[in-house]
């Protein structure tokens, strides 16, 4: 069974050459669901934690798929974002490493105490808030190398582009 928003990112593919879709996916939920972690792969799966020392727990974190160049990772990976809160699709014309890079920027955020969190954003529930939290440059900046960015909440598809459920 295909999901909604991954065919709704699919069709950038079939009308632009110049795009790619990418997989934002959970590591840690990924592993739960398949019984398997994610492996580097260069240019095609990339992870978020990838230096020192949060690349010791790059399984259990962000994960960036390249589908354009691994459709054989499709049904397990619309397989989780339909079972848990894991899986939203990207779509940029920006080179993998320029979307890693600028995902990096926004994971790790101050709290009023001055304290450091992590932001989850790889979390569709977490891409809900953040669409009622962010003001609007904060927003911008943030999906500005995004032409779209799709997940399912609920049964629902949210872009977290758009700010809305599309469908």
């Amino acid at each position: 069974m295909s999901s909604v928003s991954f065919c709704l990112a699919m069709q950038f593919l079939i009308h632009s050459s110049d795009v790619s879709v990418f997989a934002l996916v959970d590591g840690l939920q990924y592993e739960r669901f398949t019984g398997y972690e994610l492996k580097i792969k260069q240019d095609v799966c990339l992870p978020l934690f990838d230096t020192w020392p949060d690349s010791r727990i790059a399984f259990a974190g962000p994960w960036l798929i390249r589908m354009n160049e691994t459709m054989a990772m499709r049904e397990q990976l619309e397989a989780l974002e339909i079972a848990l809160p894991g899986v939203s699709w990207i779509v940029t014309d920006s080179p993998p490493e320029e979307l890693v890079a600028h995902l990096q920027r926004y994971m790790n955020t101050g709290l009023p105490d001055g304290q450091a969190a992590l932001l989850r954003f790889q979390d569709p529930r977490v891409q809900v808030r953040l669409g009622t939290m962010l003001n609007s440059q904060q927003h911008r900046e943030m999906t500005g190398l995004m032409r779209e960015w799709l997940t399912t909440v609920d049964g629902k598809v949210w872009s977290f582009k758009q700010r809305e459920f599309i469908c």
